[in-house]
């Protein structure tokens, strides 16, 4: 295939790709009015939770935050730890086949 053909390839691509663009824009609009009104209206709700004077004095809250502190350490932990193993699995599966 010579670079003319190679370039009438590209153009044909580039168009069709802007064709489909073009034709998924109102979808994609309306879901991004979606997420922000569900957006606005959880950082509402959170916050008024946060400031409510019942709230504040319920010691559980900060538990909960201690809590999942805890969840994020160990996740991140394992997670690094996993993708270690995997890595090793990977070395030794290389040793292998090179035997």
């Amino acid at each position: 295939m010579n670079s003319l053909e190679q370039a009438e390839d590209l153009k044909a691509f580039e168009r069709r790709l802007t064709e489909y663009i073009h034709c998924l824009q109102p979808a994609t609009g309306r879901w991004r009015m979606l997420l922000i009104v569900v957006s606005v209206c959880t950082a509402t709700g959170a916050w008024n939770w946060l400031i409510d004077p019942e709230t504040q004095k319920v010691e559980v809250l900060i538990y909960f935050i201690y809590l999942f502190l805890f969840f994020l350490l160990h996740f991140f932990i394992f997670e690094r730890e996993r993708k270690r193993a995997q890595v090793g699995e990977g070395q030794r599966e290389k040793r292998r086949h090179r035997i």
